[in-house]
């Protein structure tokens, strides 16, 4: 045990910019785990040579200096304002409590060039809730609208030295997934209750680095497309089913493939600058749609196989620059501040709006934070 070196963090001043990213970045947050991630804006994929590498780069693997653990907990709390109901009117959310956590391990190299590390996290939100809503209909009146995704990510991941100074690495993504979503049609008279899950094993990473040369790092890391399918249940209420029916369901969900780009550079010893852009192809999510187990009567000669929204996302991108500075406090301790702000284009069209992701041009946040070691 005598290579194991513990971190103790202490978050002095956490980031501002959080509510904000549910609504910007479609299935993905641009501000996960690790204090000085968050403080310098999310510029996190040239600077993940520790324990938080399996997440944002596992080929910095290679250049964790010691085995370390990292345990992490962020719990957003959010509400928005968005059209909803029959009348389409302005309302805002109910308060929306998300607990986001990370749990990751990196070791030093093995074998000289090969290095491990191990990572559970959730890395997909989506969505909120709005309770009271007023569909138009008698039958269907003070229910809730509102759908959820998560996905909680378990990662082994490994980084292969390539000289001194360059490796490359991947993550494997198993997971665990749910979506939650209720909602009404005032046309069919009819209200739609709607829980799917189901274990995924087909989520990959690569990534590839540059360490430290001549004080400039570059990093680039690629996530593949991943397809989910998930299972479940479906509870409607309708003019022939007033107390509710259930009936199984299916449901596909795509996690668009992104591709990041960033560089850090380290202007003094303890002054770093970081840069970090990222496209998220979110245009492969088209539509909302649930599938049912046989033909559902919800009225009279009318019987539906299922439930579809068009989304029509746009492409995603994202822009973060951060900076921090570390202060040598004595023999053994330090400490390291930092400050950023990320700008993300939004994912929803004013041309096709979703009450539960407001549209908007781009969505800008700071972020500051301090770390004591």
């Amino acid at each position: 045990m005598r290579n194991f070196r513990s971190l103790f963090v202490i978050t002095a001043l956490f980031s501002t910019f959080l509510a904000s990213q549910v609504k910007a970045g479609g299935l993905d947050l641009s501000l996960y785990y690790g204090t000085r991630h968050i403080a310098m804006g999310g510029t996190q994929i040239a600077l993940a040579n520790d324990a938080y590498a399996t997440m944002y780069n596992p080929a910095g693997l290679s250049f964790v200096d010691s085995r370390q653990i990292a345990f992490n907990s962020m719990n957003l709390i959010y509400s928005y304002e968005a059209p909803i109901g029959a009348a389409n009117a302005q309302r805002r959310s109910d308060v929306n409590f998300a607990p986001l956590f990370y749990l990751g391990y990196a070791s030093m190299p093995i074998w000289e060039r090969l290095s491990f590390g191990f990572a559970v996290f959730p890395t997909a939100l989506q969505g909120g809730k709005f309770s009271r809503v007023n569909y138009g209909a008698p039958n269907i009146s003070d229910r809730e609208f509102g759908n959820r995704l998560v996905r909680i990510e378990i990662s082994p991941s490994a980084a292969l030295k390539l000289n001194e100074y360059m490796s490359v690495g991947l993550a494997y993504k198993m997971a665990y997934n749910r979506y939650d979503k209720q909602f009404g049609s005032n046309v069919l008279l009819t209200y739609f209750d709607s829980s799917v899950d189901c274990w995924n094993f087909t989520g990959l990473k690569l990534a590839a680095m540059v360490h430290r040369w001549n004080g400039l790092s570059l990093a680039v890391t690629w996530r593949l497309e991943n397809q989910i399918d998930l299972g479940g249940t479906t509870k409607i209420v309708s003019p022939l089913h007033p107390t509710g029916t259930s009936v199984d369901t299916e449901q596909t969900v795509k996690i668009p493939a992104q591709l990041q780009v960033g560089l850090a550079y380290e202007f003094t010893p303890r002054w770093t600058g970081a840069f970090t852009y990222e496209f998220t192809q979110n245009s492969v999510i088209e539509d909302d749609t649930s599938r049912f187990s046989a033909p559902v009567t919800i009225l009279p000669a009318v019987a539906i196989p299922g439930t579809s929204v068009p989304l029509r996302y746009k492409d995603g991108h994202g822009f973060h620059v951060g900076t921090d500075y570390l202060f040598n406090l004595g023999k053994d301790s330090s400490l390291r501040t930092g400050v950023g702000m990320a700008i993300d284009t939004a994912v929803t069209r004013e041309s096709n709006q979703i009450p539960a992701l407001p549209p908007a041009n781009h969505y800008v946040g700071w972020a500051m934070g301090a770390q004591y070691t």
